[in-house]
């Protein structure tokens, strides 16, 4: 069969500040597509980034010669153009079977079904994905396969879930040479190819505003030391020279990352990577800091959060910290010199909610944070569990009852400055201008401009797409 991966094409544009603006900084493939690919070698496979192929031509011709079609559902802030994405598909190929994963898709599987997939494969995919292929090929039942949700006679059915695989290293190897490398560049460095590795899966962690500790049910599985060496040996060869690692709680095991390290140095691997890092993990071992550094290591997406003690306390953001406040800005101080004194540049994470009263509170906080950071990035959304807020994982069984997709849509920025209770639009607005002034993106200051000057309105914005002559015809 002929099977298409498709991270779904841009057609609504996204906010100035998003969730995905580092991909625009670090544009790196996913690693998904070329993994699963990898789980059926004997079927004719292709891969499509909607990210960055804007032609509407191009993917139009994709979609009418697959009879599969395996749709990226990680991103929350894709939703609408996840949906626009399948009408697309059951316009241009109706025939075409429509398959969904992802973090997004796990979290919301029978709304998924409701908008149109005609399958869900729930967490990860290496033996659902091949099971579910082999069912469709081979016309069977699909009632005994793990981890899937599907609709069967107009009744959406919930499998039961499929247990983590134990060992790692019993993933396949992705199959780059399906990856059209000449999209993706490396912040520092463009000569050579990008991609993107996973060393660890998951996060013990429990921090509410993250999705990947409800995705993996709070734990994280590592790949063995000669695993990883593998992996970089393959990409070395393929004239990789950058790598985005997807760890969602990276050097979670630091004797286990210290020995990747050193082996990355000895068998002269000679690639940039670049990384989600905690703060703390960066505090408590600044050697191992310094040692990645020597394996490559140039940027630090680092989670700083808040300054703010309630702000990380009421989100559970634990920092594992010896005889040292996590609100002191001494912490912050020292986590940013760490990654200085190694010419690591660092992505700033910072985390705001509605609990800020004050304008200038949030000056200051950002303020601050400006002096920790190479490039500023902030998450601003309300308290959860305040009011009702589709965010993913917070209240994980509430969310499930009350999915929205119209809501979720705005799951990024600016639509959450502005729907914010308690606090003036121009509240929002003055911080919104704060929060933007010393970022790296481009368009900033004529998007906000124009919100600012011209009025802002989700209504109008999200009707004016939707009922657009452009997204009709799809």
């Amino acid at each position: 069969m002929r099977i298409l991966f498709l991270y779904p094409m841009r057609i609504v544009q996204f906010w100035p500040i998003t969730f995905t603006t580092y991909l625009d900084v670090v544009s790196v493939p996913s690693v998904a597509s070329p993994l699963l690919a990898a789980t059926i070698p004997n079927h004719e496979c292709e891969i499509f980034d909607g990210f960055y192929d804007d032609s509407i031509k191009r993917l139009k011709e994709k979609i009418r010669n697959f009879d599969i079609i395996a749709v990226n559902g990680s991103d929350c802030i894709t939703i609408l153009n996840v949906i626009l994405n399948i009408k697309l598909i059951k316009e241009i190929n109706p025939k075409a079977k429509i398959i969904i994963g992802g973090h997004n898709a796990t979290f919301y599987h029978t709304q998924w079904i409701k908008e149109g997939a005609d399958f869900v494969v729930r967490h990860e995919g290496e033996i659902t994905f091949p099971l579910l292929i082999e069912a469709i090929e081979k016309n069977k039942n699909f009632k005994e396969i793990k981890g899937l949700t599907y609709r069967s006679n107009g009744e959406i059915i919930v499998n039961s879930e499929r247990p983590f695989l134990k060992d790692l290293d019993e993933s396949p190897l992705p199959r780059w040479e399906l990856v059209d490398f000449s999209k993706y560049h490396f912040f520092f460095n463009k000569d050579g190819l990008t991609a993107s590795m996973e060393i660890s899966r998951g996060c013990f962690h429990k921090c509410i505003f993250c999705a990947p500790s409800i995705m993996w049910k709070k734990t994280q599985r590592f790949k063995s030391v000669d695993r990883v060496l593998g992996e970089l040996h393959q990409l070395k060869t393929l004239g990789v020279k950058n790598i985005y690692f997807v760890d969602d709680n990276f050097a979670g095991d630091v004797e286990r990352y210290r020995e990747i390290f050193k082996r990355m140095i000895n068998e002269r691997i000679e690639i940039d990577w670049f990384c989600y890092i905690r703060a703390d993990t960066i505090y408590n071992n600044p050697d191992l800091v310094k040692l990645a550094a020597q394996a490559g290591f140039k940027i630090a997406y680092v989670g700083y959060e808040s300054f703010q003690k309630t702000i990380i306390e009421h989100y559970n953001k634990k920092y594992n910290l010896q005889n040292q406040p996590y609100y002191d800005l001494k912490f912050y101080e020292k986590v940013f010199n760490i990654c200085q004194e190694n010419n690591i540049f660092v992505i700033g994470s910072f985390l705001i909610d509605n609990s800020y009263k004050d304008i200038n509170d949030i000056r200051r906080d950002i303020k601050a944070l400006r002096k920790y950071s190479n490039f500023l990035r902030i998450f601003c959304f309300k308290d959860p569990t305040a009011d009702f807020w589709p965010h993913w994982p917070v209240r994980y069984s509430y969310i499930l009852q009350t999915y929205n997709y119209k809501l979720l849509f705005e799951f990024d920025t600016l639509h959450r400055l502005f729907r914010g209770k308690g606090l003036e639009k121009k509240f929002y607005v003055d911080f919104y201008k704060q929060a933007t002034k010393y970022t790296l993106y481009p368009r900033k200051k004529i998007l906000f401009n124009l919100f600012a000057k011209k009025g802002y309105s989700e209504s109008k914005y999200r009707k004016k797409f939707i009922d657009s002559d452009f997204v009709k015809q799809l």
